[in-house]
């Protein structure tokens, strides 16, 4: 489980908003181990706070399409 390609999937879903309790109830990891796996390493640590951050990106941009989509309906 602590391969490139299980972390890399990790942080892909977390980056696409899945959040970390969903990931480890589908993978049957307890989510505390799959956290701890996280802050073991300092560059899954790294990997996790930037995949976190480009969710929040993906979210608000998301955000603003729909802010942008009502505000041109209301104009009409």
């Amino acid at each position: 489980m602590n391969s490139e390609q299980f972390w890399d999937l990790i942080f892909d879903l977390i980056r696409n908003g899945q959040n970390l309790p969903a990931i480890s109830k589908v993978l049957d990891v307890p989510y505390r181990t799959l956290w701890g796996w996280i802050n073991e390493s300092e560059e899954n640590r790294q990997r996790y706070d930037e995949a976190r951050e480009e969710q929040f990106e993906r979210i608000r941009l998301k955000i603003d399409q729909v802010f942008e989509f009502m505000m041109h309906i209301d104009r009409h």
